[in-house]
C-alpha cells in the first residue's frame, strides 16, 4: 500500500443493503470506476416477519466482488489498497461454530412487537445508556423472541457456544480470512446493549435480554484492521466497517455541522451532527463514526416508510412502476387525501409499532394514491426536522434511490424552505464508505444538483402539512 502514491489509490466499498449486494470500485477522488450488483430475495410473512437466508447474502457479496473485479485491469487490481462494508443497521443472525441457527432478521422485522413488556417498562434507563428508544425494529426485541421461541437458539444459548450479532459482524466472519468475531458501533448500537456514551456492552441491558457477553462480538471502532479479503489473487485489508446510513453521511467528504444529511430508500434516515445534550425528546442519538482518536455523533430521525411505503401501495392497488408516476402525481394531482403512513412501523418521533397504514378518505384514482403516500413520506421527513431545534441547518443534502426523483427533492426542498443538494451520485452509502478509506486528513467536495424552494407554494404546503399534522396526532393519542 505505502508503495501506491495516494493519488493512485482504489477502494473498494461493499454495500450489503435490503434489496441487494453492491460491490464498487472508487478512486482517490470520489469517482465511481466500477460496480457490480447482485439481487437478494426478501422473505415476508404475517405483515410482521421480514428476512433475508443468510447462504444467498453471503453468495450475493462474493459474487458481487468477484464481478467488479473482473471488470478491472491487473494494474487496476494492484492499486485497490482498501475495502469497506456497510450494512443495514438493525438486521441481525444467529449462529454457532460456524452453523446457521437462524434466517437473517431484517431491521424491517416486527415479530418482536406483541411481546416487549419486559422491556417498555425499561424504556427511559434505555433511552438514557443507548440513545435509542424501545422499539421492535432494534435487536434487544429480536434476540429475546429468539431465546423464547427458537429452540436451537436456546440450546446453543445453554451450551455456552451461542454466536449472536448484527448481520455486519456474520458477514465479516464468513468474507475476511481471519474470521473475525466482532461489531462496530454505529451497528452494535442498534442492538439495543451498547452503551452509547461508554461505547461497551453494558451488563443491565444484556441481562434484560438474556444474552451474556460471550454470545456477542467483540467491540471496535469504525475504523479498525479488521481482517483481509480474498479476491480472485488479491489480499485486500477491509479497514472501515459501519451502518449504511452513517456511511451515506461522508458521500461529499467530512460532514458539514450546519448540514442536515437525509438518505432515502427503503426508508428514510435524518442525520445531523450533534452532541448528546443537543437530542431532542422523539430523536435518536447516535455514533457514525470513530477511530481511536475521535467519535463523530449525531441526532437522528427515522421515517420506516420511504420507498418501502410506496411498494406497499403498488401491491395493495395493483400498481405498476410508482418511481415513474411519482413525480408527476406529486405536481399533478388535485387535493390528495391524508395517508397515515405506518408501514414498517411509525418511526420518530411518536414510535408506535401497532398503528395501521390508512388512507383516512379513499383516493379517487392512482394519481391521488400515490401523490398521498409521496406526501406522507415527505411530512414524517418535515415533522422530524422541525423537531431537531437549536442547530444551524443551511442546507439539506438527499440522496438514496428515492433522491433520484426531481420532482420529489423539489416539493421537500418547497416544504421545508431549504436548499436541497443532490450528489451527483444518488446511491451515497458506497461513496461515504470509500471516503471513510482514505488516509487522515484527506478530503473530496463535490458538487452537486441544487434546488432551491418556491416561495410562492409555502403557504400551500403549510396548509397541507397542518392538515396532515393534525390526522396524525388524533391517530396517535387514539392509539
Amino acid at each position: 500500500m505505502n508503495n501506491i502514491a495516494v493519488a493512485d489509490r482504489l477502494y473498494l466499498a461493499i454495500d450489503q443493503g435490503g434489496h441487494a449486494s453492491r460491490a464498487l470500485i472508487f478512486d482517490a477522488h470520489g469517482n465511481l470506476l466500477q460496480s457490480a450488483y447482485q439481487e437478494i430475495e426478501t422473505f415476508t410473512a404475517d405483515g410482521e416477519i421480514v428476512e433475508h437466508d443468510p447462504e444467498a447474502l453471503i453468495s450475493s457479496i462474493r459474487s458481487a466482488c468477484d464481478d467488479v473485479f473482473a471488470m478491472l485491469s491487473q494494474d487496476q487490481r494492484q492499486r485497490v489498497v482498501a475495502a469497506g462494508l456497510a450494512t443495514q443497521r438493525s438486521s441481525l443472525i444467529a449462529w454457532s461454530r460456524g452453523q446457521v441457527l437462524t434466517p437473517v432478521i431484517s431491521w424491517q422485522d416486527r415479530r418482536a412487537s406483541g411481546e416487549m413488556d419486559w422491556l417498555l417498562g425499561r424504556s427511559a434507563v434505555v433511552r438514557e445508556k443507548t440513545g435509542l428508544w424501545v422499539n421492535p425494529h432494534y435487536g434487544a426485541s429480536k434476540i429475546h423472541w429468539l431465546l423464547q421461541h427458537n429452540p436451537q437458539v436456546k440450546q446453543a444459548a445453554d451450551a455456552g457456544i451461542l454466536q449472536i450479532a448484527p448481520v455486519a459482524s456474520f458477514i465479516l466472519h464468513r468474507i475476511l480470512v481471519e474470521q473475525p468475531f466482532k461489531a462496530d458501533p454505529s451497528n452494535a448500537s442498534r442492538t439495543l446493549l451498547m452503551n452509547v456514551h461508554q461505547q461497551a456492552w453494558d451488563a443491565e441491558l444484556m441481562s434484560w435480554t438474556g444474552v451474556s457477553v460471550s454470545m456477542l462480538p467483540e467491540l471496535c471502532t469504525t475504523r479498525h484492521a479488521w481482517g483481509a479479503l480474498k479476491i480472485a489473487d488479491c489480499h485486500i485489508p477491509l479497514t472501515v466497517c459501519t451502518g449504511d446510513q452513517a456511511a451515506a453521511m461522508f458521500a461529499q467528504g467530512q460532514p458539514e455541522p450546519d448540514t442536515c444529511y437525509i438518505n432515502l430508500g427503503t426508508g428514510g434516515f435524518i442525520l445531523q451532527l450533534a452532541d448528546a445534550k443537543d437530542v431532542p425528546s422523539g430523536l435518536l442519538h447516535s455514533v457514525v463514526a470513530s477511530d481511536e482518536t475521535k467519535c463523530l455523533q449525531v441526532v437522528e430521525g427515522t421515517v420506516n416508510g420511504a420507498a418501502r411505503a410506496l411498494d406497499w401501495l403498488a401491491q395493495q392497488y395493483d400498481i405498476e412502476n410508482w418511481p415513474e408516476k411519482l413525480a408527476s402525481a406529486m405536481t399533478e394531482a388535485v387535493d390528495p387525501p391524508v395517508f397515515i403512513n405506518a408501514v414498517s412501523g411509525l418511526g420518530s418521533p411518536w414510535w408506535r409499532s401497532s398503528v395501521q397504514s390508512r388512507f383516512v378518505s379513499e383516493p379517487e384514482n392512482e394519481i391521488q394514491a400515490i401523490a398521498s403516500v409521496g406526501q406522507s413520506i415527505l411530512f414524517l421527513l418535515h415533522n422530524n426536522l422541525q423537531s431537531i431545534k437549536g442547530l444551524p441547518r443551511s442546507r439539506i443534502v438527499a440522496s438514496g434511490g428515492l433522491a433520484a426523483n426531481d420532482g420529489f427533492v423539489q416539493c421537500l426542498a418547497d416544504l421545508t424552505a431549504t436548499r436541497v443538494e443532490r450528489p451527483q451520485m444518488h446511491e451515497a452509502t458506497g461513496r461515504g464508505l470509500a471516503f471513510q478509506m482514505l488516509p487522515a486528513g484527506q478530503d473530496w467536495r463535490v458538487q452537486g444538483e441544487v434546488f432551491l424552494p418556491d416561495s410562492s407554494k409555502a403557504n400551500e404546503w403549510r396548509q397541507r402539512f397542518s392538515v396532515w399534522l393534525e390526522a396524525m396526532q388524533a391517530v396517535v393519542s387514539s392509539d
